[in-house]
């Protein structure tokens, strides 16, 4: 075979490949929507939308509407949100989800918590928040109780 010909055969088949790649890309198909508070219709900011086994995220916003890729035609999208409860949606690529309502989770918000010297409910804190079980701090030993530190403590 001529020269000319290997070279034109070898981009030939890196046109095409490059074809089908961006074919590839675009296949993933962009869904919308709006995720919404179901007690008082009020956009949800920041909840977090996940395709359901992948790890492809998107975060909803500050009007509650997010946009996220599927990675194939149809998938089940996640939604969760702090103080609400998980919400799963079946979709398909191309068309529009509407409006998503969560409900409130009621158990998590009367939660009482211990800060510093006070205690609040934790629906009334905006920071961030640990809950710690008073029985696996018991267990930790301290440096007073533990003997090589006891040395330490004396000199």
């Amino acid at each position: 075979m001529p020269k000319k010909t290997k070279g034109l055969l070898k981009v030939a088949c890196m046109v095409v490949a490059l074809v089908l790649l961006t074919s590839i890309t675009y296949a993933q198909k962009a869904v919308t929507g709006k995720v919404l508070n179901k007690t008082d219709n009020q956009p949800v900011p920041g909840a977090t939308i996940q395709v359901r086994g992948t790890k492809v995220l998107a975060q909803s916003g500050a009007d509650g509407t997010f946009s996220i890729n599927l990675p194939g035609a149809s998938a089940t999208l996640v939604i969760t949100a702090v103080g609400f409860q998980a919400f799963e949606v079946p979709v398909t690529a191309g068309s529009p989800v509407g409006d998503i309502s969560l409900t409130t989770a009621p158990n998590t918000l009367n939660d009482v918590v211990v800060t510093g010297y006070t205690s609040q409910r934790k629906k009334d804190i905006t920071g961030s928040v640990s809950v710690v079980n008073v029985a696996d701090m018991k267990s930790v030993p301290s440096e007073a109780r533990n003997p090589c530190c006891r040395a330490r403590l004396r000199a």
